[in-house]
């Protein structure tokens, strides 16, 4: 029905902010890249252990477009390592989870 909320499938979606304090200090390590604007997105998938913890891969929209990579799912960044700041899982009910900045080389 067309009044009733559509799921996000896995797609791009803001990052909540129960998820925000998950990651806490973490964002200080986040490299900071060219002069814009910041909006970080997350793409998640089910945990292959079939509980309710999902992995989590935080991206920077506007470095996504630049570089021509359209994200529509958590796969999609698989070629482009290069983009994903911060990775790790989460479990929403439980409150529980690890999200690790990614270490740059």
């Amino acid at each position: 029905m067309f009044w009733m909320k559509k799921k996000n499938k896995g797609g791009p979606a803001p990052i909540k902010s129960k998820l925000a304090r998950m990651i806490g200090d973490e964002w200080g390590k986040i490299p900071r890249t060219g002069d814009h604007w910041a909006e970080y997105l997350a793409v998640m998938r089910p945990k292959a252990n079939g509980a309710e913890e999902v992995d989590v891969r935080i991206f920077d929209k506007w470095c996504a477009a630049e570089k021509k990579v359209k994200v529509v799912d958590y796969s999609s960044l698989d070629p482009h390592p290069d983009l994903i700041l911060l990775e790790g899982w989460y479990n929403e009910k439980a409150k529980k989870g690890e999200i690790k900045a990614r270490k740059t080389t």
